[in-house]
C-alpha cells in the first residue's frame, strides 16, 4: 500500500479550502493538552495527503499531536507494525499523551482477523496504557459502511469501554444522524468506502468527534 491514494489531489473533497490550516483555534479544556493518534490509514490520511482527524483536532483546539499510522495496518496478529507492537515501542520516558484517540481498524476484516481477535488485542492495549500513562483511551470507528463483522466489533467494543472507567468510543458506525448525508455528500466526503477525504475530516467527521472529545475530557476532569 502507498503512502497515500492515487490522485488524492484531484478528488474535489481535497480542495484547498478543506486544509486543516484554514481552521481558526479555538479555546477549551483541550487546548495545550497532547493527543496520541493511533492507527492505520484513516489515522494516516491515506485519501487526505497526510491530513486527518489528528491534524484535524491539534488545528483547532491548539493540541500538540503525536502520531503513529501505518497504512494497511490491524489492531490483531504477531506482526511488527500492529497497533499492539507499535504501542509498545511507546512508553512513559519516551512520550507524555494526555489522551489517546485509537482509530478502529478496517483491516483486521480484510486480514481475516475475528472479533475475539481483535478484542483481545484491544484489551492488550489498554492495559499497556493504563500500566504506562494511565490516561484517557477514546477509540472512534468508521462511519456506516457494508460490513457486519466490523458491526459486530464495535458493539463488542463498546461492551469493553462500558467496563473501564477511563475508556470511551466515539460510535460514529451507529451515529443515525451523522450517517444521514445524499450521495452527493457522501462523494465529496468520502475517497472510497473507508477512507475520508480532507471534507469528510474537517466537515463531517471531524466536528463530531470533537464535540464527543470535549464531552469525554470534560467528565474525567470532574472524576
Amino acid at each position: 500500500m502507498s503512502d497515500f491514494a492515487p490522485r488524492w489531489e484531484k478528488h474535489p473533497g481535497n480542495a484547498h479550502q478543506f486544509d486543516v490550516t484554514t481552521i481558526k483555534a479555538e479555546s477549551s479544556e483541550l487546548s495545550g493538552k497532547t493527543l496520541f493518534a493511533l492507527g492505520s490509514s484513516i489515522t494516516w490520511g491515506y485519501a487526505s495527503g497526510g491530513q486527518a482527524l489528528g491534524e484535524y483536532l491539534a488545528q483547532r483546539f491548539n493540541l500538540h499531536l503525536i502520531k503513529d499510522a501505518v497504512n494497511g495496518t490491524s489492531i490483531a496478529g504477531d506482526a511488527s507494525d500492529t497497533y499492539v507492537a507499535r504501542l509498545k515501542k511507546h512508553n512513559h520516558h519516551t512520550d507524555s499523551p494526555d489522551m489517546f484517540l485509537i482509530q478502529l481498524s478496517t483491516n483486521d476484516v480484510w486480514q481475516g482477523f475475528n472479533e475475539d481477535d481483535v478484542i483481545t488485542s484491544i484489551r492488550e492495549m489498554i492495559a499497556y496504557i493504563e500500566q504506562e500513562w494511565n490516561v484517557p483511551i477514546v477509540f472512534y470507528t468508521n462511519t456506516h459502511f457494508d460490513n457486519e463483522q466490523y458491526a459486530q466489533t464495535v458493539s463488542a467494543l463498546q461492551d469493553v469501554c462500558k467496563q473501564k472507567s477511563r475508556c470511551s468510543l466515539i460510535n460514529l458506525w451507529n451515529n443515525v444522524s451523522l450517517n444521514n448525508v445524499t450521495a452527493n455528500q457522501l462523494k465529496l466526503y468520502m475517497y472510497d468506502n473507508i477512507h475520508p477525504t480532507r471534507a469528510g475530516y474537517m466537515t463531517w467527521w471531524g466536528p463530531e468527534v470533537a464535540r464527543q472529545l470535549l464531552l469525554i475530557d470534560a467528565l474525567v476532569c470532574r472524576n
